[in-house]
């Protein structure tokens, strides 16, 4: 029997990156709001733990890994610093494998198992943002921000065989297949805003 693993955390702040101005800058509506003079939020958190184990023809191996940061220079184009861009990884496979003949034919059989999960809370826009909507809302002051929080999962379940042929030391034959099926479950999108009027603030 074997094992092995290995873990790995890394947190920073991140580079002192000023900004002079963004996009609310020269904004007639928001340019009291603009952060700028700022810097970006570039923090990063990540933890990432891998392992694997043997056991004659048997192998197993797999990897987490959770990364959090703070979305560096925000998508809305303006300095914000509440954004929260999370993801969570997860993948395994469980191996066979053995050889039969004196080596001649090689037969190998894995099922994999990988997992992905994002969390994107992202304050597009500061407090107190004027956005203009069409009538009859028309301008309208977001109190708490102009905010999207999007979440999704992915899921992957397959199998693969693979055999190798030795017919001489320069001639192998290979075959093998692969089925996998993946699933996206749990979409969600949640805003305090849309295109044709606000949301509840």
């Amino acid at each position: 029997v074997h094992f092995w693993s290995n873990l790995n955390y890394y947190n920073t702040n991140g580079a002192d990156v000023s900004i002079d101005e963004d996009g609310l800058s020269g904004n007639s509506l928001n340019a009291d709001i603009s952060s700028a003079p700022s810097n970006t939020n570039e923090w990063v958190e990540r933890t990432d733990l891998s392992f694997g184990a043997g056991l004659g023809n048997w192998h197993f191996q797999a990897q987490y890994l959770n990364h959090n940061d703070g979305g560096f220079y925000n998508p809305g184009f303006s300095l914000t610093d509440e954004t929260v861009i999370g993801r969570n990884y997860f993948w395994s496979d469980l191996r066979w494998k053995d050889d039969f003949f004196d080596d001649q034919l090689t037969l190998q059989t894995k099922l994999i198992y990988n997992r992905y999960s994002h969390d994107y809370d992202i304050l597009l826009q500061p407090p107190g943002f004027l956005k203009q909507f069409p009538p009859p809302t028309g301008l309208t002051s977001l109190s708490s921000g102009m905010r999207s929080i999007t979440k999704a999962e992915l899921e992957d379940l397959g199998a693969e065989a693979q055999a190798d042929f030795y017919f001489t030391e320069d001639h192998i034959v290979t075959l093998g297949g692969e089925a996998k099926k993946t699933r996206l479950f749990d979409v969600t999108h949640d805003a305090n805003y849309n295109s044709t009027g606000p949301l509840p603030d």
